[in-house]
């Protein structure tokens, strides 16, 4: 469910940043602002869909990477 989410969410926003730039590039949204927002959804699903969730529910240690990834990553970047 959370890959389709994230799927779903860089599909809506790649057909919006096409739309903006047909126009003119950097029109609206800056390419690097692009790729931060590319970076911010790959960071939650490295967080949210790879083998660290579930290990999540067994280690502390690895509860704590994903919370430092979600708000010291994934939020400034998205």
């Amino acid at each position: 469910v959370v890959l389709l989410n994230l799927l779903l969410v860089a599909h809506l926003y790649g057909r919006g940043l096409q739309r903006l730039w047909r126009v003119g590039i950097n029109r609206g949204v800056a390419v690097w602002q692009a790729a931060a927002f590319a970076g911010g959804l790959a960071t939650l699903g490295i967080a949210l869909a790879s083998p660290l969730d579930p290990l999540s529910d067994e280690l502390a240690s690895a509860h704590m990477v994903q919370h430092m990834l979600l708000v010291n990553v994934a939020a400034p970047l998205v």
